[in-house]
């Protein structure tokens, strides 16, 4: 995920190694070499070789970025619903009234979704309107406090053309989880008017979405980088174990290897349990309901 891209940091010591300078960005202030689990630079160099090694440290994070996505998907099935299914409306329905516009004036859409909740998020697609309008910027804002895309343009000439209103023809919107939209010509919002543009909109939810929502929480962007060091050094020490290019100078015995792979995961689940997902904002949220989920009996002939 890109907005966990630089979420922990290789090092902050000195390694004369190609790219570690690459790598050493820390968002969450947490960085790989410095878990209580992991090693210093010169043991991984040691094991890795000093070549290999940034790319080689920075894959196990990459490799926890996305182990962190699935993980939390995992934790946060067992007791709630995802909603897989997006609102769709077609938005713009076309009047019988015509409306005059002129060369340089300024008209914004802004679509904004009622679903803010962690993990929804808008999309538009398939924009029809005249060809005397030309856009000059979507701009999109998504996050769990604003939820909108304003479609920005600019009248190329003067032209008169049939008015589109916000309607929705073919859509499947629940209660409370629709989509509003505004029409603004030259800063003013004229409710009823889309200027005849018509375009497709979508709510839907990813559990991408409700990570890279909530670092913008300072709390949550540590608690994240501290499960991602965990998971990171994990997958560190799943390599080592699987590499014949150690000795007792570089690194610790096998034994203590595999009891430290299970003490980390059984940590970093712990904190997605007890410290991630209570600071997500969930219970409001519309990519989530309760589970109906019944265990299914089923009857053994052994």
């Amino acid at each position: 995920m890109e907005c966990l891209k630089n979420i922990i940091g290789i090092t902050r010591s000195y390694c004369n190694c190609p790219n570690i300078d690459k790598y050493r960005e820390s968002e969450s202030g947490y960085y790989f070499d410095e878990s209580a689990y992991s090693y210093d630079m010169k043991q991984w160099e040691d094991v890795i070789g000093c070549q290999d090694l940034a790319e080689t440290l920075y894959g196990f994070i990459k490799n926890a970025n996305r182990k962190l996505k699935r993980e939390l998907s995992i934790s946060l099935n067992k007791d709630r619903d995802f909603n897989r299914n997006p609102i769709v409306q077609h938005i713009g329905k076309e009047t019988n009234k015509d409306i005059k516009l002129k060369e340089g004036d300024e008209i914004v859409i802004r679509v904004k979704s009622k679903s803010r909740g962690a993990g929804a998020y808008l999309n538009i697609k398939d924009i029809v309107a005249s060809d005397k309008i030309e856009f000059e910027d979507i701009e999109k804002v998504d996050n769990n406090k604003a939820n909108f895309i304003d479609i920005k343009g600019v009248v190329k000439e003067d032209v008169t053309i049939k008015d589109s209103t916000n309607g929705c023809s073919s859509c499947n919107a629940r209660k409370n989880n629709g989509i509003t939209v505004t029409g603004y010509l030259n800063g003013v919002a004229k409710s009823r008017s889309l200027f005849g543009i018509t375009f497709n909109a979508e709510i839907n939810c990813s559990y991408e979405n409700i990570i890279c929502n909530a670092l913008e929480n300072v709390d949550v962007k540590e608690v994240i980088g501290i499960i991602v060091q965990k998971i990171a050094v994990r997958e560190g020490l799943k390599y080592l174990m699987r590499s014949n290019n150690f000795n007792r100078y570089t690194v610790m015995n096998t034994q203590v290897r595999e009891e430290d792979v299970h003490a980390l995961k059984a940590e970093y689940m712990r904190d997605i349990r007890e410290w991630l997902i209570p600071m997500l904002g969930l219970d409001n949220s519309f990519c989530f309901g309760c589970s109906t989920k019944k265990r299914k009996i089923t009857k053994s002939w052994f």
